[in-house]
């Protein structure tokens, strides 16, 4: 193929795909869930020991939550929060509870004390 025809190509390409076209819509239109409350800032350290999401998810359990709640909250998918939960679940720091068809979930003093020394 030659260079002329290649540039034509492209050309016809770029105009296909950007004439007309909306603007690029940004990551909160984009998303169903609206976040009435800010996403909850874990502490640098703690961070860095547990992972950004899963320390988010620790901090965010000052009150009981549930696994959809927590997702709303911090931006993340419910099954992503569900293995976060799991895996802090068996660390001993989280414990949870049933109520009707949702578990609420809450940090244990283990996880009260983490989330204060970070």
């Amino acid at each position: 193929m030659s260079d002329q025809y290649r540039a034509q190509a492209r050309r016809s390409v770029a105009s296909v795909t950007t004439a007309g076209a909306p603007a690029m819509p940004t990551r909160s239109q984009c998303s169903s869930r609206a976040y009435a409350e800010p996403r909850p800032a874990a502490p640098e350290a703690l961070g860095a020991l547990l992972g950004r999401i899963r320390a988010g998810v620790l901090v965010a359990l000052d009150r009981p939550r549930s696994t959809t709640d927590l997702a709303a909250a911090l931006g993340v998918s419910a099954g992503g929060v569900s293995q976060h939960l799991g895996v802090l679940r068996e660390a001993g720091l989280v414990h949870g509870h049933r109520v009707g068809r949702s578990v609420l979930y809450l940090r244990s003093p283990a996880g009260d004390g983490l989330v204060g020394a970070g």
